[in-house]
């Protein structure tokens, strides 16, 4: 009963978080998350925040209005006050605090954002991938953990196949880099 809670608490959580642009503050680091945590503390305090982050590089754009510019070819648009965003270094700092600086730099390097008079702008024509219908939940747990590394398992739950949910396994890597614990492989979960 008490796994079917949790369970039932991650697919709450995780349905919650899909449901569109979750403001997140900026960061400049999150704490190293050992095995003392449970699978819903891990999907909270680890791969909340950053899976929230990386859809603005995968799913949606920062939000944005007002008026447009054009640079390299395409137009952009200023974010909005809404966004937890204003300029590219708060969101590269709050991408450092997440990420390794190889992830970092392959994000940024999309140029979905450029600063533009110290303002953070998002292109106008941002085609991200939506949420997977059939992702039904997760789990998550330590799989190996170091002084340096902590290896997380985290079991998808993922549509119906014949009237029983599939699993499917991933495994995520954080790793201690000049000084802060940072996703070192990454994709967007839910």
């Amino acid at each position: 009963m008490k796994k079917l809670c949790i369970l039932l608490a991650i697919v709450l959580l995780l349905c919650l978080a899909a449901c569109g642009p979750d403001p997140t503050p900026p960061v400049t680091e999150i704490p190293r998350t050992g095995a003392n945590l449970s699978s819903d503390q891990i999907a909270r305090q680890v791969f909340g925040p950053a899976n929230t982050l990386y859809r603005y590089f995968e799913s949606y754009a920062l939000p944005k209005g007002g008026d447009m510019i054009q640079q390299n070819g395409q137009i952009y648009w200023p974010v909005t006050d809404e966004s937890p965003y204003q300029t590219m270094d708060e969101l590269t700092s709050a991408l450092r605090g997440h990420f390794s600086e190889e992830i970092v730099q392959e994000l940024l390097g999309r140029e979905l954002y450029i600063s533009h008079e110290g303002h953070l702008y998002a292109i106008h024509a941002f085609k991200g991938r939506g949420h997977d219908p059939a992702f039904q939940g997760a789990s998550f747990a330590i799989e190996s953990e170091s002084d340096d590394k902590i290896v997380y398992e985290v079991t998808k739950k993922m549509g119906y196949e014949n009237g029983v949910l599939t699993d499917e396994i991933v495994y995520y890597t954080r790793a201690l880099q000049n000084g802060r614990w940072v996703f070192t492989n990454f994709d967007l979960l839910w």
